[in-house]
């Protein structure tokens, strides 16, 4: 009795490694999309003619929103930019979202704060 317990937990000992060696492989392969904003910096001020920019790899393509006020594509992919005239914007704080898709699903919304100052 004593060797066959030993024998079923010798087999789960096993099984657990190969388990967590399948989900590692698994977890290695799996690269996320992601979406990052370079400029400007979050609670940064901002007039006129302001370029928000950042990078992005793995998608389609790049949206952008400030203030909720509906999803503009930016241009470019990997590096990209978007032109914000902040003259169209009241002084004070908005918000800038960022987002990517990859063809299947939208990557988490990356934001930063601004302070318009015209």
């Amino acid at each position: 009795m004593f060797f066959k317990m030993k024998g079923i937990l010798f087999l789960l000992v096993i099984l657990l490694f190969i388990n967590s060696c399948v989900k590692e492989e698994v977890a290695f392969k799996i690269k996320e999309d992601t979406i990052t904003i370079l400029s400007p910096l979050d609670k940064e001020n901002v007039s006129n003619i302001t370029i928000i920019r950042g990078t992005s790899n793995n998608l389609q393509y790049v949206e952008l929103q400030v203030d909720l006020n509906g999803w503009n594509r930016v241009n470019g992919v990997n590096e990209w930019y978007y032109s914000l005239n902040t003259k169209e914007l009241e002084n004070g704080n908005h918000v800038i979202y960022v987002r990517g898709f990859d063809g299947e699903k939208f990557t988490k919304i990356k934001a930063v704060r601004i302070k318009v100052n015209n």
